[in-house]
């Protein structure tokens, strides 16, 4: 069997449930409800959206396993789909990433893959009695061409998405066509699908500024490995050789809720998979951009984590597990230093989304259709209540489904019409 790496997201665990509702009740002696807490908004962890919302009994909290972002003051879905044009003796798995509009329905593609797309045209142009797969029919066990892509989305900073591309092309027959892995990172604008350069993000002066400093890191970093006597040293050395500084290689991140630029050194080789290598990330300043991104980003350390909406006197504070780094515990706190206590999420928490204010009625009902159809597609839900007299949860359902990812993956045969995703792993068997 032949089995692709396509459905990942870097860095990113395995969704634990499918979709969770979490209705929680005030714990306050023998009442039955606590003071209205004044919350609402949205937590995007590393595999899903929590949203905490208040209602007449307390809290009340709903995950799916979904990335929303807020573009132009409109709540959206990214997603990826992959792209599978395979024949009997040469596999192509391709993949794209788009933006759902929730309250429309509409989605737009913002960025496809291009080299296996060119390498399937070629092979059908040489190839024409080659038939077109169905995702159901197997190929060889053997095929004379393995071609797959990757594009990760690493985050989200306001209208602007880090990704990370891969390309891994195996070749089992001599040709024109040759054994190619390649890995990137780049930034694309939500608003006019579009990369972005750092000078269109920064700057012509800073952003010379980081190229030369990631070109300076990566120079000392290579003259190093030159010196090496021993083995590994000499095999790194000669492995580097195919990646060099590039300008448009680069991600966005955050720290203390101020910008950062990480340089993603690209590269190709003629085996095994290739990383981008992340050089040191660096300090840009605050521009007027990033203003709107700070609201959804936390203050503290990395074992306790706040956003605190001064409006409303509502502190929502996030503490790491020590012995479990792949869930956090979510406290919300009201203005009568009153801590509600969610549970546990999955981790790590990225953004925070404060919905109370400024957003349109359309855009809530489209998130309430989001996570109802996230449920429907799950057939699964957990239900876990809080009750007065008890501190603990008690779940009254739940799925042991495990399916799924931070990015809803679907398959997308050429034949489907738009709106007709099939949710499927990428998964391409062979007759062996």
């Amino acid at each position: 069997m032949y089995i692709s790496n396509m459905v990942r997201v870097c860095c990113i665990p395995s969704v634990r449930g499918i979709l969770a509702g979490v209705l929680l009740a005030a714990a306050c002696g023998g009442e039955r409800a606590g003071p209205k807490l004044p919350a609402d908004f949205l937590l995007t962890t590393a595999d899903s959206t929590y949203w905490v919302s208040s209602g007449p009994n307390g809290l009340r909290m709903r995950s799916a396993p979904i990335f929303i972002a807020r573009v132009d003051g409109r709540l959206s879905e990214l997603y990826t789909t992959d792209v599978d044009r395979s024949y009997f003796d040469a596999v192509f798995l391709g993949q794209r990433i788009f933006l759902r509009d929730l309250v429309r329905g509409d989605s737009t593609e913002l960025m496809s893959d291009t080299t296996v797309a060119a390498l399937e045209q070629r092979f059908r142009r040489d190839h024409p009695s080659e038939r077109l797969l169905d995702p159901d029919e197997d190929t060889a066990a053997d095929p004379s061409i393995s071609a797959s892509a990757t594009l990760d989305i690493l985050d989200v900073h306001g209208p602007y998405l880090s990704f990370e591309y891969h390309t891994d092309v195996d070749v089992k027959r001599s040709g024109p066509v040759v054994d190619r892995h390649t890995g990137r990172r780049g930034v694309l604008d939500l608003r006019s699908r579009h990369a972005v350069t750092l000078t269109q993000l920064f700057g012509d002066s800073l952003s010379t500024q980081l190229v030369k400093a990631a070109t300076e890191e990566w120079s000392a970093a290579s003259r190093a490995l030159a010196t090496h006597t021993e083995s590994a040293g000499r095999v790194a050395a000669e492995s580097m050789r195919g990646f060099a500084v590039d300008a448009t290689s680069f991600s966005l991140d955050a720290l203390d809720g101020k910008p950062l630029v990480v340089m993603a050194v690209p590269g190709t080789r003629r085996k095994s998979t290739t990383e981008p290598v992340a050089l040191t990330p660096q300090e840009v300043g605050v521009p007027a951009w990033w203003r709107d991104v700070q609201a959804t980003l936390p203050v503290g350390s990395d074992s306790v984590r706040r956003w605190t909406r001064t409006a409303s006197q509502v502190t929502v504070q996030i503490t790491a597990r020590s012995t479990d780094h792949e869930h956090a515990r979510l406290v919300v706190r009201d203005g009568n230093a009153r801590d509600w206590d969610l549970g546990l999420i999955t981790a790590p928490v990225q953004h925070l989304l404060w919905l109370d204010q400024g957003t349109p009625a359309d855009n809530r009902r489209a998130l309430e259709r989001a996570f109802d159809a996230s449920a429907t597609a799950s057939g699964s839900t957990q239900v876990a209540t809080r009750t007065p007299r008890s501190p603990s949860l008690n779940v009254a359902a739940h799925s042991s489904d495990a399916h799924g990812a931070r990015i809803r993956t679907y398959e997308l045969r050429p034949h489907d019409a738009d709106g007709r995703k099939r949710p499927g792993a990428r998964v391409r068997r062979n007759d062996s």
